[in-house]
């Protein structure tokens, strides 16, 4: 039996990017503790109450394989409306298919999606990017947080967390604004 020596722990960022949200994402997966489930494709997207997802394209579906079980971690990342995806502009060359979903349709806990073939070794190495072009934090309907998912136990111990950086807080433009009334208030004490 493979162990996870070197294994469990994913990590995916949603973060703004100037103009632009990115969604980044790494790590290994070790899913023997799970029950596969049938999940023949899915989209690469954002989607609610919770999904993301990073696949090679976002012109299609891209094959997968799913696991649910005993999975604890929050059920929303944000406040869109249930079952809505909304597609990325681009996807980075990657081979990888992973991420997370709740739908209650596929299982009654929620689903780590991996590379198809994941199934007959229970390990999963995936890395990959998507960009939101003209999008917001906001915009996506996305609520900055820090959310994790565990499961397995002992060498099976597994964790995806999910990490959606706030925007750029307002604080430098109010500080600059602040900063110039001080000067303008200054020079007319001056005078």
């Amino acid at each position: 039996m493979l162990t996870n020596s070197g294994w469990g722990i994913v990590n995916i960022t949603i973060a703004q990017q100037g103009n632009n949200v990115v969604v980044s994402g790494s790590g290994t997966l070790n899913v023997a503790d799970l029950m596969p489930v049938n999940i023949f494709s899915v989209r690469a997207g954002i989607g609610f109450p919770v999904t993301t997802v990073i696949t090679p394209d976002n012109s299609g579906h891209a094959q997968t394989d799913g696991f649910t079980g005993a999975i604890d971690g929050p059920s929303s990342i944000g406040t869109g409306l249930a079952w809505t995806n909304i597609s990325p502009d681009s996807v980075s060359p990657t081979n990888d298919v992973f991420g997370i979903t709740l739908n209650l349709i596929l299982a009654p806990n929620p689903v780590i999606l991996t590379p198809e073939g994941t199934a007959s070794t229970g390990f999963a190495t995936v890395s990959g990017t998507m960009t939101y072009l003209g999008a917001t934090i906001d915009s996506l309907q996305l609520t900055p947080g820090v959310y994790t998912w565990t499961w397995g136990s002992g060498e099976n111990a597994d964790s995806l967390t999910l990490t959606i950086v706030p925007e750029p807080a307002t604080w430098p433009l109010l500080l600059g604004i602040g900063v110039a009334c001080l000067l303008v208030v200054r020079r007319r004490r001056q005078l």
